[in-house]
């Protein structure tokens, strides 16, 4: 992890929620982004960190039950 990830992960982490879903490209270009930003600006939800994880060219064998992305959500994205 580079330092200014560390910086941002140290700083926000332990103080926001977070949301997490696969698709990553496919949430932001439904506008998801704004629709939190909204929620957020008009109180109906606490600020949150979103994170979207980006399709693979072969999700059925890199996203489901792989032992590898597995490790990658609860080693690098939950402690988040």
């Amino acid at each position: 992890m580079n330092s200014f990830w560390k910086e941002i992960k140290e700083k926000w982490a332990p103080l926001v929620e977070k949301i997490m879903g696969d698709d990553g490209k496919e949430y932001l270009d439904m506008g998801v982004k704004s629709v939190l930003v909204n929620l957020i600006y008009e109180g109906k939800i606490l600020p949150i960190a979103a994170i979207f994880i980006e399709t693979v060219d072969d999700r059925d064998t890199e996203l489901k039950c792989n032992e590898d992305f597995a490790h990658f959500i609860i080693k690098e994205v939950i402690p988040w």
